[in-house]
Protein backbone atom coordinates (compact mmCIF):
# COMPACT_ATOMS: atom_id res chain seq x y z
CA UNK A 1 0.00 0.00 0.00
CA UNK A 2 1.41 3.51 -1.36
CA UNK A 3 -1.22 6.13 0.82
CA UNK A 4 -3.23 5.79 3.58
CA UNK A 5 -6.90 6.78 4.02
CA UNK A 6 -6.32 10.93 3.63
CA UNK A 7 -5.72 11.94 7.01
CA UNK A 8 -4.41 15.48 6.22
CA UNK A 9 -2.86 17.85 8.87
CA UNK A 10 -4.18 21.34 9.16
CA UNK A 11 -0.77 22.68 8.32
CA UNK A 12 0.58 20.61 5.44
CA UNK A 13 -0.15 23.25 2.97
CA UNK A 14 1.57 26.03 4.59
CA UNK A 15 5.04 27.58 3.07
CA UNK A 16 7.09 27.41 6.22
CA UNK A 17 10.67 26.11 6.25
CA UNK A 18 12.55 24.29 9.24
CA UNK A 19 15.66 24.95 8.97
CA UNK A 20 16.87 22.10 11.50
CA UNK A 21 17.33 18.45 11.14
CA UNK A 22 13.92 16.40 10.48
CA UNK A 23 14.73 12.69 10.26
CA UNK A 24 10.97 10.82 9.02
CA UNK A 25 10.85 7.12 9.12
CA UNK A 26 8.00 5.37 7.49
CA UNK A 27 7.34 2.13 6.96
CA UNK A 28 6.50 0.60 3.11
CA UNK A 29 3.79 -1.79 4.64
CA UNK A 30 2.05 0.87 6.79
CA UNK A 31 -1.79 0.10 6.05
CA UNK A 32 -2.60 2.37 8.60
CA UNK A 33 -1.32 5.89 6.86
CA UNK A 34 0.99 4.87 4.45
CA UNK A 35 3.95 6.44 3.42
CA UNK A 36 4.32 8.39 -0.22
CA UNK A 37 2.31 11.87 1.84
CA UNK A 38 6.12 12.48 3.82
CA UNK A 39 7.30 13.28 0.01
CA UNK A 40 4.83 15.99 -0.36
CA UNK A 41 6.90 18.42 2.02
CA UNK A 42 10.07 17.65 1.30
CA UNK A 43 10.42 21.92 0.04
CA UNK A 44 9.53 22.49 3.48
CA UNK A 45 12.68 20.40 5.34
CA UNK A 46 15.69 21.19 3.39
CA UNK A 47 17.69 19.58 6.29
CA UNK A 48 15.33 16.43 5.90
CA UNK A 49 16.78 12.76 5.77
CA UNK A 50 14.42 10.37 4.67
CA UNK A 51 13.88 6.85 5.10
CA UNK A 52 11.13 3.99 3.96
CA UNK A 53 12.02 0.88 5.48
CA UNK A 54 10.48 -2.07 3.88
CA UNK A 55 10.15 -4.44 5.93
CA UNK A 56 7.94 -2.71 8.03
CA UNK A 57 4.24 -1.25 8.39
CA UNK A 58 2.95 1.03 10.98
CA UNK A 59 5.09 0.02 14.39
CA UNK A 60 9.06 0.79 12.71
CA UNK A 61 9.78 0.53 16.36
CA UNK A 62 9.03 -3.03 16.81
CA UNK A 63 9.25 -4.08 13.80
CA UNK A 64 12.38 -3.29 12.63
CA UNK A 65 14.39 -2.05 15.97
CA UNK A 66 17.87 -1.99 15.27
CA UNK A 67 17.31 0.32 12.29
CA UNK A 68 14.91 2.63 13.90
CA UNK A 69 17.53 3.08 16.85
CA UNK A 70 20.51 3.54 14.41
CA UNK A 71 18.88 6.01 12.45
CA UNK A 72 17.01 7.94 15.09
CA UNK A 73 20.50 8.18 16.90
CA UNK A 74 21.65 9.65 13.75
CA UNK A 75 19.12 12.37 14.23
CA UNK A 76 19.86 12.89 17.78
CA UNK A 77 23.66 13.33 16.86
CA UNK A 78 22.46 16.59 13.98
CA UNK A 79 20.02 17.58 16.61
CA UNK A 80 23.32 17.99 19.29
CA UNK A 81 21.67 16.22 21.86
Amino acid sequence: MTDGPGYALADQDDEVVFDGPVQMLAGRNDRVVGYADQFRALRGYPRRTNAVLDAAGHYLPFEQPELFRTLTQDWLQRCGT
